[in-house]
């Protein structure tokens, strides 16, 4: 089980979140567990539970904000986001961090999370989002600084606090599908709960202006 954000994070986003107290928010981070085990020695598994995150936001109303990110220096690529829940209601928008390197779509029928059926709980897409073809290309990759991310903003029933209850409970769940690990393998991993602690972290608007790495920074800096 991974552990809470490192203190020298934390001092950096609590000094960072004082510079823009008037655009500050709460968001909370997500860890991903591996759920297929491809990879025999373990490290494809090993290498995206370090380097895969999210932060979750709200975004006014009945909507909330969800940002990934592939942080870390072992190679691989997230191609495919999955959404797992009755109160998600749908998609309302993307962003990339530079659509000539990160570009997503919704994929028209859902596709299933790979390894997802096997759960004790069956993993069931109701919402897929895709890198474009090649997803190589296009995916989340592997970067130091956290330089490639996807935002989706998300109708959900309810919320930001519905998000959070069922984040908990496990009715509402994120699958990620990764390639290229080391070996050539892929891996499926599902977002942990309990839930960690929430961050503080400028909104989204001011803190592009600041450079993405700090968003990696505040929720896929990996537990150790």
């Amino acid at each position: 089980m991974k552990a809470g954000l490192t203190g020298t994070i934390r001092r950096l986003l609590g000094g960072l979140a004082l510079g823009l107290a008037t655009l500050s928010a709460q968001a909370i981070p997500l860890d991903f567990e591996c759920i297929t085990g491809n990879d025999p020695s373990g490290a494809a598994c090993a290498a995206g539970e370090a380097q895969f995150g999210a932060l979750l936001e709200d975004a006014g109303g009945d909507r909330i904000r969800l940002t990934f990110g592939n942080m870390g220096p072992a190679r691989s690529v997230i191609g495919e986001v999955h959404f797992d829940g009755d109160l998600l209601n749908g998609l309302d928008s993307l962003s990339f961090s530079d659509p000539s390197e990160v570009e997503f779509y919704q994929r028209r029928r859902p596709r299933n999370l790979p390894g997802g059926r096997s759960l004790s709980e069956p993993f069931r897409s109701d919402l897929s989002l895709m890198a474009r073809v090649p997803r190589p290309k296009f995916g989340i990759n592997a970067t130091t600084d956290g330089s490639e991310w996807l935002t989706a903003v998300l109708d959900f029933q309810g919320g930001y606090a519905a998000a959070l209850v069922a984040l908990e409970n496990g009715d509402f769940r994120i699958g990620l599908h990764a390639k290229r690990f080391l070996g050539g393998y892929s891996e499926s991993f599902v977002n942990l709960s309990p839930l960690a602690p929430p961050v503080v972290v400028p909104a989204p608007a001011a803190l592009w202006l600041f450079g993405t790495g700090l968003v990696a920074l505040a929720g896929m800096a990996r537990r150790r």
